[in-house]
């Protein structure tokens, strides 16, 4: 991320971040700089855009609006999952969402709150074929690379022997589920 201090200070005070022009959409749905499946890259963007949540890909974006508009988290990172043609030679990508913890503060309570939303999710769920994991990542700014910040990833994987057909066929309800657990752990 270029710069993840004015990115922090930008979300928090609803500023702009980008241009909507700045984003692609391919026919597969991902959403980027350039509108390919080659890239991830896309312009920093948050609830200061015009175009919130709607550059949001549409099967990520419930949990998305979830964690930053009713549980007022920061999301700095999103993808539904894709599933391309063979003929692409590109692998699958499987859904995700990463989060910005502003502070240890912040980090010490979404951690516990988003294992207690999983595992009810685990609990609930019937499907064997998507595994859902809270996972510590790292972000680097390019402004200030010798500054670490500790995010959150929230990964639905597929399972062992899943196959990616059985995987994308649970993945939006498992991504439901998940919403649904994290909004009833909220109002706790």
């Amino acid at each position: 991320m270029p710069d993840v201090s004015r990115f922090l200070k930008s979300w928090d005070n609803r500023l702009p971040m980008s241009r909507g022009s700045e984003y692609r959409t391919s026919e597969w749905g991902n959403i980027n700089a350039t509108g390919g499946v080659h890239t991830s890259f896309a312009p920093d963007a948050g609830p200061g855009d015009s175009t919130w949540p709607i550059i949001v890909e549409a099967g990520i974006r419930p949990l998305v609006v979830a964690l930053t508009e009713r549980i007022g988290a920061v999301t700095y990172d999103s993808c539904e999952g894709h599933l391309y043609p063979l003929e692409l030679g590109v692998a699958p990508a499987v859904r995700r969402v990463g989060l910005l913890p502003r502070n240890s503060e912040e980090w010490s309570a979404l951690v516990p709150f988003l294992l207690r939303a999983v595992s009810d999710v685990q609990r609930r769920s019937t499907s064997r074929t998507v595994e859902l994991s809270v996972l510590r990542s790292r972000l680097w700014s390019l402004k200030k690379p010798s500054i670490v910040w500790e995010v959150i990833d929230l990964e639905f994987a597929p399972s062992l022997h899943a196959s990616w057909e059985s995987y994308f066929s649970d993945v939006d309800e498992v991504c439901a589920l998940l919403v649904t657990a994290l909004l009833r752990e909220h109002e706790v």
